[in-house]
């Protein structure tokens, strides 16, 4: 039997999982390094043809496609460490920058020569870059509103559709994060604040989301809620079912395409199927593949569900503050937080009733 295996060592080892995970994460590196390498090389030579120089052309070609270099090796580890893609946001977010900035100065030139001058070459290119880039934003907003019924919830990036299903109307949410958006991502994430009256668990969660996955994967289980909201695991399971639960949901989140498995793979299972199954219910087949692969989509309460969770979460943490986490010291402190306590609920039971109103 071991002269077996030993002979067949290569093989055995080629169906092992870990060789397969192996093989998979490769295709992927390869697939998406050499086809980056493409699309530079495609544009140097589309530049050359143009007129500009190889200096030029390799520099352009850089910006518009990722200037890696731009961070220093030491830089780019010690940040890979601890943020999620952080190189490519910040090349991605300094060129779409540079590229507003020539739109505003051939703008500028352009009234102030009306016309009788000539704008270099460059400056014109990052300027026809930034109305590519407004203008991709717009169609997608425009085609997944007026083609497949979905509301913009957030401008390129973020796109609803209220359903019906099984436990009353939800809400299918797809979040579309390009390159083109790298910028609105951070804008969106950090300008909408005030939901959670717990303002420090608020900014945890939006943190979370630029975190490294291992450390996002960290606070998910010390909060014991996945990132789809879901219990990770059950409190009152025996220690060694809990430890199963959270090993295979810590597999799943690291090696993405066994979670793609278990949500296909078990359609008896509506809370792991659900946001893949109304997907293909909702949109045109033809995108689904598209959408699956390109999008993070998942199904979560309407807007008046969520303020009615919001509400009830501001009530939890007003009584756990005031009973016993930090009492009010006298009469004039508890009367001042009562006051603030009801304006907070009031305005969140005016909102609610604005959105009922509205079917939302």
């Amino acid at each position: 039997m071991s002269q077996v295996i030993g002979k067949n060592d290569a093989f055995i080892k080629r169906i092992l999982p870990n060789r397969m995970i192996y093989d998979y994460y490769r295709l992927m590196w390869d697939t998406a390094w050499k086809g980056d390498q493409a699309i530079r090389m495609a544009t140097f030579h589309h530049l050359m043809e143009r007129g500009f120089v190889p200096r030029q052309a390799g520099q352009m070609t850089a910006l518009f496609h990722g200037d890696y270099a731009r961070m220093s090796p030491q830089a780019r580890t010690l940040a890979n460490k601890i943020w999620f893609t952080p190189t490519f946001k910040y090349v991605m977010g300094r060129a779409q920058i540079q590229m507003a900035k020539k739109f505003a100065k051939v703008c500028r030139e352009g009234l102030r020569m009306k016309g009788t001058g000539n704008i270099a070459a460059a400056d014109a290119l990052l300027a026809k870059g930034f109305l590519g880039l407004i203008g991709t934003l717009i169609a997608k907003d425009l085609f997944l509103k007026y083609i497949m019924g979905f509301d913009v919830d957030a401008t390129g990036l973020r796109y609803t559709k209220q359903i019906d299903t099984d436990q009353g109307k939800r809400e299918l949410v797809l979040h579309l994060a390009d390159p083109n958006n790298v910028i609105l991502r951070l804008v969106h994430r950090w300008s909408d604040w005030g939901g959670d009256p717990d303002h420090m668990a608020e900014f945890f969660d939006k943190v979370k989301w630029e975190l490294h996955p291992l450390w996002s994967l960290g606070l998910e289980l010390l909060k014991g809620v996945g990132r789809d909201g879901r219990a990770i695991y059950n409190p009152y399971d025996s220690d060694t079912r809990k430890a199963a639960d959270i090993s295979f949901y810590g597999l799943r989140r690291i090696i993405n395409v066994f979670d793609a498995i278990y949500r296909t793979a078990r359609p008896s299972d509506k809370e792991a199927t659900n946001s893949f199954n109304v997907l293909r219910k909702e949109v045109n087949k033809v995108l689904v593949p598209f959408l699956y692969v390109a999008s993070f989509h998942y199904v979560r309460g309407t807007k008046s569900q969520r303020k009615r969770r919001e509400i009830r979460k501001l009530i939890s943490t007003y009584r756990s503050i005031t009973t016993w986490r930090d009492k009010p010291k006298n009469r004039e402190e508890y009367l001042r937080r009562v006051k603030s306590f009801r304006e907070q609920l009031q305005e969140r039971y005016d909102e609610l009733r604005r959105l009922e109103r509205e079917g939302q």
